[in-house]
């Protein structure tokens, strides 16, 4: 009922800005409320931005932009951190966009990599996958619970996310838009002064021939091991995993199995 909330309070999609930036804010706001045209036009503006591999920070998003997700813990997004990760992929948007709604997210990288990432991971539907795969509804739902131990401090935490697709056309090819958030801080094992109480999550997924572009933007809010997200050398080390995760995520299309 929330969710028909916020939408029924969200305004029409201003039109698709032309700006890297200001589109990434663009598509966080308005996965659910834009029409397909409207997704479509944006992702040709963003298209032409990514010509190579690109990195860089986000600006902050605002407590409006904020609003389209429900919190369940009140927080000030000026405290989340924003960066981004952009490039190509290995990998058809079509198995992309399959990895990436697979429940079994855990089994399909550690198979694929030979590395363990989670302590303990879950991921449930709150709607249903036949009929986002029939394409009788345009969008599918999560809800993930995930435990890790990234550096010193262990935490779980429960993420809330999912996808829309827009479907090709013959002008247009489909266009993936993925978008996550954390509703309540992590739950720390140990207390101290480490915390992550913000998350918020995009991925725009392009197709490219036989391959995928792909847009991951971030707004963080943590510190580990007396680290703030704010700091330029953890920066760096977030965008060194989100690439090193887009070859994961090759090494999962090829393994196939999902």
């Amino acid at each position: 009922m929330l969710f028909l909330t916020l939408l029924a309070c969200a305004g029409p999609p201003e039109e698709a800005p032309t700006d890297l930036d200001a589109l990434l804010h663009w598509f966080f706001v308005n996965r659910d409320t834009a029409t397909e045209e409207e997704l479509r036009a944006a992702a040709d503006n963003l298209r032409p931005l990514i010509t190579e591999p690109t990195r860089g920070t986000v600006s902050l998003l605002t407590t409006e932009e904020q609003g389209v997700v429900e919190m369940a813990v009140p927080a000030d997004p000026a405290n989340a951190t924003g960066i981004y990760v952009a490039g190509p992929v290995d990998c058809s948007l079509e198995d992309m966009e399959r990895v990436r709604y697979a429940l079994d997210q855990e089994g399909l990288y550690e198979s694929a990599t030979g590395e363990e990432s989670y302590i303990d991971y879950s991921r449930v539907y709150l709607n249903s996958i036949e009929d986002y795969e029939a394409r009788t509804s345009a969008s599918l739902e999560w809800e993930t619970t995930y435990t890790v131990k990234p550096v010193l401090s262990e935490y779980t935490a429960v993420i809330l996310g999912g996808l829309r697709g827009v479907p090709a056309t013959e002008d247009a090819t489909r266009v993936v838009v993925d978008r996550a958030h954390l509703p309540s801080p992590a739950v720390f094992v140990a207390e101290g002064g480490d915390y992550f109480d913000q998350d918020y999550q995009l991925d725009v997924m392009l197709a490219d021939g036989d391959t995928s572009i792909h847009i991951y933007a971030v707004w963080r809010d943590l510190e580990s091991a007396t680290l703030p997200d704010e700091s330029a050398g953890v920066q760096n080390l977030m965008m060194n995993g989100f690439e090193d995760f887009d070859r994961d995520t090759e090494l999962v299309c090829a393994a196939g199995g999902f």
